[in-house]
């Protein structure tokens, strides 16, 4: 039976004499064969893991932040486009009074907890309790306004969980020991893939395989740095056959990185190190083209890859150079101590895990439709099937609104032109989940138009009106340009406490003019 003492990389003789005197050899414990069983609970690499929760800290910061930004608009408990009271209409009163956001009007509270959100990601490497509170936070502000989360948020919930299940030591003596919670992350991420992949692979408009009659990755590409260059020489040169073959290698590349992925870590042994990293390079190119062709696929990429660090096999930090500086990165000695406690993998984290991996695989099977509230099933949602068929529209929004000055602006992008014909995002972000269809009471619905009012009156001299807000959308021909746009009208809102006005809509093809 193959043994050996694992001591830190950059330690002096007699450092590593110390150390290997703490690993499971010094007293008599034997670790086991490299057999298949024990690759299925083969642990993470401490190392890999303190990296991945690095990444994990710094996207937490951001988004903390872009939601501080974001406070006066969604987060707000009395005068924001989701007030508390219209909060408790859609998830009940007492799940909106638990939680944290809710319990103070005004932006100071919330700033203050996302900035207590900022500040525990800050310790997230080093101590599982800023993991927990930052996944507790984190999950508050997502409850507190769902309409405005992405996968973005899922992908974070998921991921801050699985942080503070994780054994938080980075002993390399803890090798031996199996790691429950580390296959239950591998296999999450497999899964996120391989839904996903499998929803465009089989989906029935075919928009991602070789019989697309417009590819996918056509569609999304538009707007990318340099995209329509290419797309054009594609078109010339290779009859567009080019994009064509692209598209559907993505589609069958996010449906088998997972199961790839789970094949090498667990069938080959620890030393096939380049094809172990094989998939992770993958999903890195796959991400690092979402970011370039599609509105807030950086937040997307930049968790994502993130979230695949801590797969990386330890044998890549022994031939690195400045592993030992990772390593360093928390306290040995803390290390020693929390090796007992959590590496096993009957730990209360791994029981905590397997509860809720198991609750979310008994919440699809059920078959119940996520909600916010009372009960927040929708922390339960573990499906990743988006952008499974080209979306052959694009969509806007234009606001007229009219001052108390006579003139005439667009309150969503704050343009002083009304232009109904050129594609625009006035806003990006969260903003474009905003719910401008979404059913809710009266006083509910005013709240969430008003806000664009308030938020416009309270930098401007002229005060606005009223605004009529108006959805546009146009269609792709097969040769990937724009049909005319269609007008649809969403929303009549009147403004300086002249009340409210009921839904209408109408639609127009092309229209290019200002209703009074």
């Amino acid at each position: 039976m193959r043994r050996r003492v694992l001591a830190r990389a950059d330690a002096a003789d007699d450092d590593a004499a110390e150390t290997s005197s703490d690993c499971p050899h010094a007293h008599g414990i034997e670790v086991p064969d490299d057999t298949f069983a024990t690759r299925c609970l083969r642990p993470l690499d401490p190392r890999s893991v303190f990296a991945f929760r690095l990444g994990l800290a710094a996207v937490i910061f951001w988004d903390a932040y872009d939601k501080a930004m974001l406070v006066p608009a969604f987060y707000e408990g009395s005068y924001s486009s989701y007030p508390t009271f219209a909060f408790e209409e859609d998830v009940g009163w007492l799940a909106a009074r638990l939680n944290l956001f809710t319990l103070f009007h005004g932006p100071a509270w919330p700033s203050l907890l996302l900035a207590l959100t900022a500040a525990c990601a800050l310790g997230l490497p080093w101590w599982r309790s800023c993991s927990v509170i930052c996944w507790c936070l984190v999950t508050m502000s997502t409850l507190r306004n769902v309409e405005v989360t992405f996968i973005f948020d899922r992908y974070i919930h998921f991921m801050l969980f699985f942080s503070s299940c994780l054994p938080y030591h980075l002993a390399q003596c803890s090798r031996g020991n199996s790691d429950l919670v580390g296959l239950l992350l591998r296999l999450q991420l497999a899964w996120i893939y391989t839904d996903a992949g499998y929803g465009k692979v089989m989906d029935e408009s075919k928009d991602w395989t070789l019989e697309a009659e417009m590819p996918a990755l056509a569609v999304y590409m538009q707007g990318a740095p340099g995209a329509d260059q290419l797309l054009q020489l594609d078109k010339e040169h290779f009859a567009g056959w080019g994009v064509r073959i692209l598209t559907a290698l993505v589609a069958w590349a996010e449906l088998l990185v997972g199961p790839l992925m789970l094949v090498t870590s667990i069938t080959l042994p620890s030393t096939c190190v380049w094809i172990q990293l094989l998939p992770m390079a993958m999903v890195w190119l796959l991400h690092l083209g979402i970011a370039l062709g599609m509105e807030g696929g950086w937040s997307i990429g930049a968790i994502a890859c993130v979230s695949w660090l801590a797969l990386r096999p330890r044998t890549v930090w022994e031939r690195t150079e400045d592993s030992a500086a990772v390593q360093h990165g928390a306290s040995y000695e803390h290390d020693k101590v929390q090796s007992a406690a959590w590496s096993s993998q009957f730990s209360t984290p791994a029981r905590v895990a397997v509860i809720f991996v198991v609750s979310c695989c008994l919440f699809e099977m059920s078959g119940v439709k996520t909600r916010p509230g009372p009960v927040p099933t929708v922390l339960l949602l573990n499906r990743w099937r988006v952008f499974t068929g080209a979306d052959r529209s694009l969509n806007w929004e234009v606001a007229p609104a009219r001052l108390t000055n006579g003139s005439i602006i667009d309150i969503w992008s704050w343009q002083q032109q009304i232009n109904f014909e050129k594609p625009s995002y006035g806003r990006k972000g969260r903003w474009m989940s905003f719910p401008f269809t979404k059913p809710a009471s009266a006083l509910a619905l005013d709240a969430r138009f008003a806000y664009l009012c308030n938020e416009w009156n309270a930098v401007h001299e002229a005060q606005v009106e009223k605004f009529q807000l108006f959805e546009l959308w146009a269609f792709f021909y097969n040769n990937m340009t724009l049909g005319p746009p269609t007008k649809k009208l969403l929303r009549v809102q009147r403004c300086a406490g002249q009340g409210r006005t009921v839904l209408g809509e109408a639609t127009s093809q092309g229209a290019n003019a200002t209703r009074g």
